[in-house]
């Protein structure tokens, strides 16, 4: 009974340490050298795909259900790789504190509609109610009421952030139930994510990463941020269930901000405060363990809760 406690409180620190990184990479770009955001999100990638995959070959990974599903490997590849465009792109536009919670409240309103359209999964009674709210917040974070100017651009790219999560999250589900494991589908996200991006970084300018802040950047988000948290937020996977996992990955966009005010300075306004305090209702809405699940609904409402909360599914077994 002592081991099985030890082995999940160690999960449960796993994911939040996991999520705590994620949410340090705005900061750590906001403080990094002038770099186009487009080529720090593929220099993250391509330092962390390098990392996972030195480890795969360690290890002989085969990557056999990859392989036999080429089309769901390539698109994941892929999501992950507009994710990184985005996200670095939004929050230089947005702000780390706001761009950050507008890109994870997207993930499990878009998750829910993609796992409907890929999986025809229907979402359980409190994911309107949630999403509802979310939405409320993502208008009111935005800047499109009170005293803040909206940034359009920076909005939207951050919504196409949360919602190529939200398809990362989908696909992954498909390989994992394919028989894939955790680690191989996270290495083969970052490290394919990474050569899609390859020709941006080329074209962007890759000049900076001949500086010494240039290096550093490059290697804390590349090692910490990308290959290290992904690999943190898998291990907790493994024993922590989904539902619990959502709710500890609010640490990431709790970390943004907190960085963001402490290290930035940057202030939002009331209206922006108000809608962020929304969004987190919804999210811990979505994270909430449901009080019964019957043998009918079960696996339904479990495998949909698992996607819809944003949070990387887990193999069964």
């Amino acid at each position: 009974m002592k081991q099985r406690v030890s082995t999940h409180s160690t999960a449960v620190l796993a994911v939040l340490a996991g999520s705590t990184l994620f949410g340090t990479s705005g900061v750590a770009r906001a403080l990094g050298p002038d770099a186009h955001p487009a080529a720090v999100g593929a220099t993250r990638v391509l330092v962390g795909g390098l990392f996972l995959l030195a480890v795969a070959f360690h290890r002989r990974s085969r990557f056999t259900v990859a392989r036999s599903l080429p089309g769901t490997t390539l698109l994941l590849g892929a999501s992950v790789a507009l994710y990184q465009g985005c996200y670095f792109s939004g929050i230089s536009r947005l702000g780390v504190a706001m761009g950050s919670i507008v890109t994870v409240a997207t993930v499990p309103v878009a998750t829910g509609i993609v796992a409907y359209l890929l999986r025809k999964e229907k979402p359980v009674g409190r994911w309107y109610v949630a999403t509802a709210l979310a939405i409320a917040g993502l208008i009111a974070s935005s800047g499109a009421v009170g005293e803040t100017r909206a940034d359009l651009l920076g909005f939207i790219l951050c919504l196409t952030a949360g919602s190529s999560v939200s398809l990362y999250t989908v696909l992954s589900r498909q390989l994992l139930d394919a028989g894939a494991p955790v680690t191989e589908v996270t290495t083969i996200a970052v490290a394919l994510s990474g050569v899609l991006l390859l020709p941006v970084l080329l074209l962007s300018g890759p000049g900076w990463l001949g500086t010494p802040s240039g290096v550093l950047m490059a290697l804390y988000l590349g090692l910490f941020t990308s290959a290290l948290a992904f690999w943190l937020n898998a291990r907790g996977l493994q024993t922590v269930s989904a539902t619990a996992v959502a709710t500890l990955n609010l640490a990431e966009p709790l970390a943004a901000v907190i960085l963001a005010f402490v290290v930035l300075h940057e202030r939002p306004s009331a209206a922006q405060v108000a809608g962020a305090a929304a969004i987190f209702v919804g999210l811990l809405l979505l994270s909430r363990q449901p009080r019964r699940e019957t043998a009918d609904d079960d696996s339904g409402d479990r495998v949909l809760e698992e996607v819809a909360s944003g949070a990387p599914a887990r193999p069964r077994g």
